[in-house]
């Protein structure tokens, strides 16, 4: 099955897969600010960095951490403690944006700051119970995090 939905998934990707609306000027304001972005994903890494070319934002990131990167897939923080190691950054600075709880829980466990947005792929109500440390409605405010002294964006 696996398999097959694989498959599948690469002949149709590319007639699916869309940006967020605002998400690459997000990205793009961020880079000019100075941030390094980082992904880390459940997705494997050659999907991934398809999808990321695809959406034509792929060199946006500095690195990216893919589910056959990690031994522990998320929640476990081992792919934010990989990129902490690799790029020697601060957890006080960085923050870790997903769509899921399982993003916040990852935050969380790598001691880092979690931002839950709710456009994707879990409610508002559902992050809101995992507590994250900030939750966005719009993609702009993203951007925002800024001005709290996140230097880093997971």
């Amino acid at each position: 099955m696996l398999t097959t939905f694989r498959k599948a998934y690469k002949e149709l990707e590319n007639d699916y897969i869309a940006a967020f609306p605002g998400i690459p000027e997000v990205l793009e304001k961020l880079l000019q600010q100075g941030k390094q972005i980082f992904v880390v994903s459940s997705k494997k890494s050659d999907v991934l960095l398809r999808n990321l070319k695809t959406l034509q934002i792929d060199e946006m990131f500095q690195d990216v951490i893919g589910a056959d990167k990690v031994s522990h897939y998320k929640p476990h923080p081992e792919g934010i403690l990989q990129l902490q190691e690799r790029y020697s950054f601060q957890s006080e600075e960085t923050v870790m944006i997903g769509d899921t709880i399982f993003d916040v829980q990852m935050a969380k466990a790598a001691g880092v700051y979690s931002c839950g947005v709710t456009w994707g792929s879990h409610e508002k109500e559902i992050l809101i119970k995992e507590n994250p440390t900030f939750l966005v409605e719009e993609t702009r405010q993203l951007a925002v995090l800024e001005s709290l002294g996140m230097k880093n964006k997971i």
